[in-house]
């Protein structure tokens, strides 16, 4: 079996069936994902990264996806950021294939590095009370944002 379907069956359990069986990305595998700019607090800069079970098509995606936001920059976004469903470093969200969203309970995102062209690497570990848990490391690829402005 290729790495990419691995993922994508691991990724499908989570997104799929909301099991709890902690489906956990191979080792050697990398997420798909793509991240861009979002407005942040007081009209500020924040960034939003996208998980997908399959490559990530053109924003605003359609289907089932992650969404973890951090409210800075691309440019300071490269540390470790605490997940939770209170007051915290960012935020993460599950998106069903039926619009319905589900906020992450608790974990983290490590970027590692962010990369001349903003491109964003790193790994998340989210906690989900129906979705389950979605572990493991991922490149995003930036993208130009889809808001025009902060208001």
């Amino acid at each position: 079996m290729t790495a990419a379907r691995m993922i994508g069956l691991s990724m499908i359990a989570v997104f799929g069936t909301g099991c709890h069986e902690n489906p956990t990305v191979p080792e050697d595998s990398v997420l798909f994902a793509a991240a861009t700019f979002e407005c942040g607090p007081a009209d500020g800069p924040a960034t939003a990264i996208y998980l997908m079970p399959e490559p990530v098509g053109p924003l605003p995606l359609s289907g089932a996806f992650v969404r973890v936001y951090v409210p800075v920059g691309v440019d300071h976004l490269t540390g470790s950021w605490t997940v939770s469903d209170g007051i915290t470093d960012a935020a993460g969200w599950f998106h069903s294939y039926d619009d319905k969203y589900e906020p992450a309970t608790s974990g983290s995102l490590n970027v590692t590095a962010v990369n001349a062209d903003n491109s964003i690497e790193g790994a998340i570990d989210l906690h989900f009370a129906q979705a389950g848990h979605l572990k493991g490391p991922f490149k995003a690829d930036w993208r130009p944002p889809t808001v025009v402005g902060c208001f």
